[in-house]
């Protein structure tokens, strides 16, 4: 029976690292896109790569809303950071005008700033560490990806 509860976790970490890394490729190929075609569809492409990296954003918000609803004594403080990046993402692109290259500084800093705030979740034992080891590599990609357009788009 053991095995058989090993097996179906080890299948369900299957599926969120593959479901995960599939989450990635629109980020390496909207950032080729960027490197590779003319200055004419730059535009396009950023608008196109901000949106997507908005709505990972606010997916990995929304990952802690599903957490802690399950919890008996739900702290509010989570469900409050849970739905913090739908904020974020409302007052960048509705309520300041920015450029393109300071979107993707602040998605930048909050997407890392977020990933501070698992620490002190995977410390606290509220994710578990292989979800967490997740997140730091996926963050990376994001970031290295993010920031290559960064370069490109300055």
């Amino acid at each position: 029976m053991k095995n058989i509860i090993k097996k179906n976790k080890s299948n369900k970490e299957a599926i969120f690292f593959l479901l995960s890394y599939l989450g990635v490729i629109p980020f390496i190929a909207l950032t080729l896109l960027i490197w590779l075609l003319d200055e004419k569809n730059l535009q396009k492409f950023s608008d196109l790569l901000i949106f997507y990296t908005y709505l990972i954003f606010t997916f990995v918000g929304a990952i802690y809303w599903g957490i802690t609803i399950k919890e008996k004594n739900q702290p509010k403080f989570r469900l409050v950071i849970s739905i913090l990046p739908v904020f974020i993402i409302m007052i960048i692109e509705f309520f300041i005008n920015l450029l393109i290259i300071k979107k993707i500084i602040l998605i930048i800093l909050f997407f890392n700033l977020f990933l501070i705030f698992e620490v002190f979740l995977f410390k606290k034992k509220v994710i578990p560490k292989w979800f967490y080891l997740l997140r730091v590599k996926l963050n990376v990609i994001v970031t290295f990806f993010l920031l290559l357009a960064l370069i490109k788009v300055f």
